[in-house]
């Protein structure tokens, strides 16, 4: 019996004026949702609007690269500047950008 290993996704289409571009994943520093809207950050501090559930985003992106840091936010694990203690057990996580 042959298993067979989950793709995650490799890249996005995202706006960017009148055009739609094609963006890595790995070019994500963190996603998040703010208003019921989902939108990603890549690491040069552009902003993108993204039509998907931070659950299915989750599910698509490669658990080695991105972990879900609490309810509003996905962060890549190489965009991770500094963690920090805080009350309650709790982590400030820095990110960059």
């Amino acid at each position: 019996m042959q298993s067979r290993q989950k793709k995650f996704r490799r890249s996005f289409l995202v706006q960017k004026g009148e055009n739609f571009i094609p963006v890595s994943a790995t070019d994500f520093a963190f996603f998040f949702i703010r208003n019921g809207v989902v939108k990603g950050v890549i690491k040069d501090d552009l902003m993108f609007h993204l039509d998907e559930k931070l659950e299915d985003l989750e599910k698509d992106l490669d658990p080695d690269l991105f972990f879900r840091a609490n309810r509003q936010f996905i962060v890549q694990r190489s965009s991770i500047e500094s963690l920090q203690s805080y009350f309650g057990g709790r982590l400030i996580v820095k990110v960059k950008p």
